[in-house]
């Protein structure tokens, strides 16, 4: 949807974006599960799974490329990234066992994979729009501690000014935003 915002040169790149969107995902989430392996000081982990996800983006460009373009190419990446956090949670979980609960984690990028795929065959229309409420509905719903979280802080500044260096207000401060100074 944000490419739409960006004018009519940068439309194509709107069947391209959703798969790409993993890479950071995928990276930043994997950077929490893999702290176990840095911890046990497995490198050779690292090494392992770097190369193996380096030859699975390399046969899937080589597949995807000739028949889909730079839409094949983003593919790959973004599966390529899938696959490197999945493999560094379970390398780490060998050597240093956490217990991440990834059940909804797995079910919303499942979700997410499904609805890339269809963003990059179809152009925008009320399909698109309905699956991204679907989808952050759907991400609402399965991290309802996360949302409730989510809607206490937009209260929050919704009820005015805040003390900064408290993160709350004081009685104090609520009785003064009322008062009216003489002018």
């Amino acid at each position: 949807m944000c490419v739409l915002f960006l004018g009519e040169s940068y439309r194509q790149a709107a069947g391209v974006l959703p798969f790409l969107l993993f890479t950071p995902i995928m990276s930043t989430v994997s950077e929490t599960t893999v702290i176990g392996l840095a911890v046990t000081r497995h490198s050779a982990g690292h090494l392992w799974i770097m190369g193996t996800v380096t030859v699975f983006n390399v046969a899937g460009n080589l597949l995807l490329v000739p028949v889909m373009g730079m839409q094949g190419a983003a593919v790959a990446t973004g599966i390529s990234y899938i696959l490197y956090f999945w493999l560094r949670t379970a390398v780490t979980a060998r050597h240093f066992r956490v217990g991440y609960p990834l059940k909804r984690f797995s079910l919303l990028t499942a979700w997410f994979a499904l609805t890339c795929w269809y963003h990059q065959h179809h152009s925008f229309s009320v399909m698109t729009i309905l699956l991204f409420l679907l989808t952050v509905a759907l991400t609402l719903g399965l991290y309802p501690d996360t949302t409730r979280q989510i809607l206490r802080q937009i209260r929050k500044l919704l009820a005015g000014p805040v003390n900064l260096s408290v993160g709350k207000r004081t009685e104090k401060e609520d009785h003064r935003s009322c008062e009216v100074s003489p002018g």
